[in-house]
């Protein structure tokens, strides 16, 4: 990463000088601990600090992350996914065929927690990027990951708010690369739509706004709320986002991995079938108490 930092507008000028710092005098085994303070601040509350809050914190975390032996780059933006892909628009994302919204999954499991997978259970990739990006570069992991669960919606690579916005559209043709993949393999339960700041949800360089290009109407999809809106401005934009969506694709049914909040969901209420499924931990939680732990 010390490249980067010798490039004056590769990040914003605070970032920049956060991460010369942090470079120079954090040793890789303290990282994550380090990141965690210096993102947090002066903050005494672990709450208010949210890991996948941001693009720049994802920027901070890279730094104690393994890194894979191959790379995202090697075969083309993995173009094994893409045979048979019909792409759509100027910016060439895959199209998604609309799907059976009437199989709906006892519970929602992220990737990491796959062996957890119980018949009638669906894959979900809830969680940080790093944890299913092998997901996406080996195929011998995604041929694993259908033979513990035999249906997963596409990947939920990240679109944060303060994201440039040539790598939103690089992390939504991801989603729609995995989601072709699955669907290609008949695993797919449902394209997750995902959006970032309002060039994702609104018009903006192409008549269809980038988060729904590709996806199908009057089919079901999933979203997750889970971690999007902790912050006024990310909830605003998530709430614009999902109004928008529901214009543009109308879907019959929304699978939604975790919280609904009555302040971000209460407005569409009746506009389709909302599913809820709670996330890992508190799903966890809850089986817990129940005596249901596997």
């Amino acid at each position: 990463m010390a490249h980067y930092l010798s490039m004056p507008d590769a990040y914003p000028p605070h970032l920049t000088s956060l991460l010369a710092d942090f470079l120079a005098s954090t040793p890789p085994k303290d990282a994550e601990k380090a990141i965690v303070k210096l993102i947090a601040g002066s903050s005494e509350s672990s709450d208010e600090f949210d890991p996948e809050g941001s693009w720049a914190q994802a920027i901070l975390g890279a730094h104690c992350r393994r890194p894979h032996r191959r790379n995202v780059v090697d075969d083309g933006f993995f173009s094994e996914m893409a045979i048979e892909a019909r792409l759509l628009s100027l910016l060439e994302l895959p199209e998604i065929q609309p799907v059976n919204p009437g199989i709906i999954p006892n519970r929602a499991i992220p990737f990491s927690k796959l062996d957890h997978a119980k018949p009638g259970d669906v894959g979900v990739f809830h969680e940080k990027d790093p944890m299913f990006a092998d997901y996406l570069v080996y195929r011998e992991v995604r041929e694993e990951a259908w033979s513990k669960v035999s249906l997963l919606a596409s990947t939920d690579c990240s679109l944060y708010t303060d994201m440039p916005f040539c790598l939103q559209i690089a992390n939504t043709y991801m989603n729609r690369l995995t989601a072709h993949d699955l669907q290609r393999a008949e695993r797919l339960h449902a394209p997750l739509c995902r959006w970032g700041d309002w060039r994702s949800y609104e018009p903006y360089i192409t008549r269809t706004p980038l988060a729904f290009i590709g996806l199908p109407k009057n089919s079901a999809l999933w979203v997750g709320s889970y971690g999007v809106s902790k912050k006024r401005e990310d909830k605003r934009n998530f709430k614009k986002g999902l109004e928008a969506m529901l214009d543009w694709l109308r879907p019959v049914r929304v699978f939604v991995y975790g919280p609904m909040p009555r302040d971000v969901f209460g407005d569409y209420e009746g506009t389709t079938d909302f599913v809820c499924y709670p996330n890992w931990t508190k799903m966890r939680h809850k089986e817990a108490s129940r005596g249901k732990l596997d």
